[in-house]
């Protein structure tokens, strides 16, 4: 399921990209920009790249049970998970292309400014148990920025953190099945 929103993200992203500019390929990947030793990544050279840096459970939202529309019967499932999720888009590009670079990001805030709102309007492709995806700017003090890249093991390179709310996951498993009393039916006690 992270990676259909990422994906949704991603694509959403490249779209702007192909608009605005004139590209023959795509101007954003799904992918960290760095590989295992911490180096700078080859694949993703003169690109944006967009990856997942943390997950929680957002607790704004009411999770009650979700429940079936049966008549008769109904039954209980686990409530919808509904999660934050923190992607950096950052912009590896090479040192002589930088003032590119900023461009590029420029555009990815541009983009996600207009349309800060992901849902099967604007991205046909949203998985079915994805509502909408909503996309804020996480501020990060310059303290934060520097342990968060040297937890990502690279070098910092020009980046902004969003916030993803609302990725909810749904299940079809049951927790219970509720047989409602049927105020019709009359019992006889023994008194």
């Amino acid at each position: 399921m992270l990676d259909l929103a990422l994906k949704s993200i991603t694509n959403q992203l490249n779209r702007y990209m192909h608009q605005h500019f004139d590209l023959d390929e795509d101007a954003v990947m799904l992918t960290s920009p760095f590989d295992a030793e911490g180096s700078a990544s080859t694949q993703v050279n003169n690109k944006l790249v967009v990856f997942l840096a943390n997950i929680n459970k957002d607790t704004t939202f009411n999770n009650l049970p979700a429940s079936g529309h049966a008549t008769t019967t109904s039954f209980t499932s686990p409530a919808p998970l509904s999660l934050n999720l923190y992607i950096i888009v950052a912009a590896s590009f090479d040192v002589a292309r930088y003032q590119e670079s900023l461009k590029y990001l420029s555009s990815a805030m541009s983009c996600f400014q207009q349309q800060p709102i992901i849902d099967r309007h604007s991205s046909p492709e949203l998985a079915d148990s994805i509502e909408r995806l909503i996309l804020d700017i996480e501020n990060v003090d310059i303290n934060d920025l520097s342990n968060l890249w040297g937890i990502l093991g690279g070098q910092y390179i020009p980046s902004i953190l969003y916030r993803v709310r609302m990725v909810v996951f749904t299940s079809d498993a049951i927790d219970s099945r509720v047989i409602p009393v049927n105020s019709s039916a009359t019992t006889t006690t023994g008194i």
